[in-house]
């Protein structure tokens, strides 16, 4: 369910071959179309547009790439799956500045892969697409379909947080299109955003795995990508598809409004059959936006340090200044504490979590 087990099984395949059937793809593709600086070429290879993309090397570069590309730019890292756990680096990030560039490519070491600087596609509605679907062992792609990204956490670059299921022959042919070019089979999960300009849908990310929302493609035969696979691999037939367009995708936690008014909806979390995860993440939720709203209400009314109460004046006499001193203008910091510049405190950067919350 992620780009590092896609391409950790793609990398092990003669070992699990006896004992699991896999899908029949070239050996080394699933981490070619999951690498973001190799989709330029991918793109290249089948004819469909694809943003400008720079990859910089250093810091100096990444502000000329910046210049040359206009702002803002969006950054992504080459290798998203490399990325150290709990720390601020995301996938994806749009730049507003030379300054941001130079700042991120200098974390390159930090994030294990290269840094991409991206020419910026404007969102809005009816541009942001995404397809799901299976490319059987004839190539055939079944399973799936087009959707429509209606909401994204972070905005205009993240994850799909509303979709819908929307017909596009134009997304279809190109997803089609894509597998044949490559020979590429298995499951797979694309990112298209159409340039409002020029009406041509640019693919923004390949990746080799179910998607998150693939449940949304659930048809009325009760197919969907990982049932179309496993049915495949086992030589048994697919069923005749019975497409459900308009049926939607929620994640609760980034789209809480949208998740309790729509009806006929497929949610991230909650399922009828089994109400445990639902609970556990509502349950963890509301405990986290709780400690948040009462630590900014804490900060908000906690009270200013009490004057000093009055007394004589000390009137030191004249001479050099001594260490518990400051120049005309400025305040002495503790004996033993240097004294912190008013920027750094608070600089700790948000966590995700802490993100979607203040959402």
């Amino acid at each position: 369910m992620d780009d590092a087990s896609a391409v950790a099984v793609d990398r092990m395949r003669d070992e699990l071959a006896p004992r699991f059937l896999l899908p029949p793809a070239p050996p080394g593709l699933a981490e070619r179309v999951a690498d973001k600086a190799e989709l330029a070429a991918v793109c290249a290879s089948a004819g469909l547009p694809h943003p400008t993309t720079l990859v910089p090397d250093g810091p100096a570069q990444a502000a000329a790439a910046v210049r040359r590309l206009g702002l803002p730019v969006v950054a992504k890292w080459s290798r998203p799956w490399l990325l150290p756990a709990g720390s601020d680096l995301r996938s994806t990030t749009v730049l507003n500045s030379a300054q941001e560039a130079r700042a991120l490519a200098r974390r390159a070491g930090e994030a294990g892969s290269r840094l991409l600087l991206q020419a910026f596609l404007p969102p809005g509605r009816d541009l942001d697409w995404f397809f799901h679907g299976y490319a059987d062992r004839t190539g055939a792609v079944r399973g799936g379909g087009p959707g429509r990204k209606q909401r994204s956490w972070p905005r205009g670059a993240g994850l799909t947080a509303v979709g819908r299921w929307t017909p596009n022959p134009a997304v279809t042919a190109a997803a089609e299109r894509l597998v044949r070019a490559l020979g590429y089979r298995g499951i797979l999960d694309l990112d298209f955003r159409r340039d409002a300009a020029t009406g041509a849908y640019h693919l923004l990310d390949f990746n080799p795995r179910p998607g998150a929302q693939f449940r949304l493609f659930a048809d009325g035969a009760g197919l969907d990508v990982v049932r179309a696979q496993h049915l495949d691999l086992t030589h048994r037939p697919l069923p005749v598809p019975e497409p459900r367009p308009g049926r939607t995708f929620v994640v609760e936690n980034y789209a809480p409004f949208a998740a309790a008014f729509r009806g006929g909806t497929e949610r991230a979390w909650h399922a009828r059959d089994d109400l445990a995860p639902g609970a556990a993440l509502w349950a963890l939720w509301t405990r986290h936006v709780g400690l948040r709203a009462a630590r900014r209400l804490r900060d908000r009314v906690r009270p200013a340090d009490p004057a000093p109460a009055a007394g004589p004046r000390i009137v030191r006499p004249a001479g050099p200044p001594d260490r518990l001193s400051a120049p005309a203008g400025r305040s002495a910091a503790p004996v033993g504490r240097p004294a912190a510049p008013l920027d750094a405190l608070d600089a700790r950067p948000l966590s995700d979590d802490e993100k979607a919350s203040s959402h």
